[in-house]
């Protein structure tokens, strides 16, 4: 009976620790999120990485260090197929990112 109470116990502090954990990562990509795009002084040219996805321009280069499925990026390029595997047709999620205006081929 000793050991099933640690183990529970120890397995209560693993979620609760992971739990925060997860909390802070997801204020940290929120933050870093947050106006970073379309806002020149922040964003050096070498960080630019701008995609087509459905037709449109998107410039996701603040994005590429943060995004959960890893830099997947292919910068230049249409990533609509890519784009559409993971997340269908709701490019709601990367609208801060679109320019303005833009429409590709």
């Amino acid at each position: 009976m000793k050991i099933a109470g640690i183990i529970t116990a120890t397995l209560l502090l693993t979620i609760a620790v992971l739990s925060v954990f997860s909390r802070i990562r997801n204020r940290e990509i929120n933050s870093q999120m947050s106006g970073e795009t379309k806002t020149s002084p922040l964003i050096k040219p070498k960080d630019k990485c701008i995609i087509s996805v459905f037709g449109k321009e998107y410039d996701i280069g603040p994005f590429r260090k943060i995004h959960p499925g890893g830099d997947i990026f292919k910068c230049g390029e249409d990533m609509t197929e890519t784009f559409m595997n993971q997340h269908g047709k709701d490019v709601e999620r990367i609208q801060k990112f679109l320019i303005r205006g833009s429409t590709s081929g």
